[in-house]
């Protein structure tokens, strides 16, 4: 258990302190006080999409979205299917990261150059 640093331990202060919540009273009469979400974000953080359940897609429907995505942004049909592949590998490794989030990055940079979309595997 963490304690303000400027209380004594008693009934009123022996309360954990987290950095979404106030420290105890000698802090707040001292002005004392940690970090807090705003009121808008809290609603946001509460209410928002991430508080709803994830869809759940077949490896072989993400990975034909994906290669479908960068074909039609240009990449060679074969080099798509790799990358693809590979998306969606470390979406079931659980490098959520490094998965078919990166799609539209990867489309991003072909249409900008930065991505060689004749680039081979």
């Amino acid at each position: 258990m963490v304690f303000s640093n400027d209380c004594q331990p008693s009934r009123a202060c022996q309360r954990p302190v987290t950095v979404n919540s106030l420290m105890c009273s000698a802090g707040r009469a001292n002005g004392k006080y940690l970090p807090q979400r705003s009121p808008e974000r809290e609603t946001i953080w509460r209410s928002g999409p991430s508080r709803q359940a994830m869809p759940t897609v077949e490896a072989d429907a993400l990975e034909s979205f994906a290669r479908t995505a960068l074909v039609e942004a240009g990449t060679l049909p074969d080099t798509a299917g790799a990358v693809a592949s590979s998306l969606v590998d470390a979406d079931l490794a659980g490098h959520t990261s490094h998965g078919v989030v990166r799609v539209p990055w990867y489309v991003e940079g072909v249409a900008t150059g930065d991505v060689d979309p004749d680039a081979e595997p």
